[in-house]
């Protein structure tokens, strides 16, 4: 059994692990990096707390080119990473959600957090863009948060890795 399966079990776990954060953390936003469609799902269903979304999406080139990197096949990963993308934008386009292209974030960093800042109220501080240093409470997630570096650079690599004839759209 998952944790998806027990609804109520998600709900009683999540409230709990939500409040708790809450309690020792008195910041606005708990931010929750998961990448489960199912997940979100739940925790818009459930309203166990306000969902803001905030949808960071990417040109495909950079995951299919990330995943061939790995050994897995490209053309069973760009199949399914279109169905997920069609599923994600359906679920998302009904919420209150904000949408970021990586794109747009590695060209102008500043402007794109003040934007996310603005649609979520709060006040846009220079002290973001050297996140590497600041503090942060992160239980999973992409090993940059590891990086000493707050440099957010565009990954072209795919461009060397992918035939010519894969690069449209």
């Amino acid at each position: 059994e998952t944790m998806h399966e027990d609804r109520e079990l998600f709900a009683r776990h999540n409230g709990a692990f939500f409040e708790a954060v809450a309690s020792v953390d008195e910041a606005p936003y708990l931010v929750d990096s998961s990448k489960s469609l199912d997940r979100l799902k739940l925790l818009l269903d459930l309203k166990i707390l306000p969902v803001r979304i905030i949808h960071l999406t990417r040109r495909p080139h950079g995951v299919v080119a990330s995943n061939v990197r790995r050994g897995r096949d490209s053309r069973a990963l760009s199949r399914n990473y279109t169905l997920a993308m069609m599923k994600t934008r359906d679920l998302v386009r009904e919420q209150d959600s904000i949408e970021v292209h990586y794109e747009d974030l590695v060209r102008d960093p500043a402007g794109t957090l003040e934007e996310i800042d603005r649609a979520l109220g709060l006040a846009f501080e220079p002290a973001q863009l050297d996140w590497a240093r600041s503090e942060g409470h992160v239980i999973a997630g992409n090993a940059i948060r590891f990086s000493e570096d707050s440099a957010i650079r565009l990954d072209r690599r795919w461009m060397r890795e992918l035939p010519v004839w894969t690069w449209v759209g």
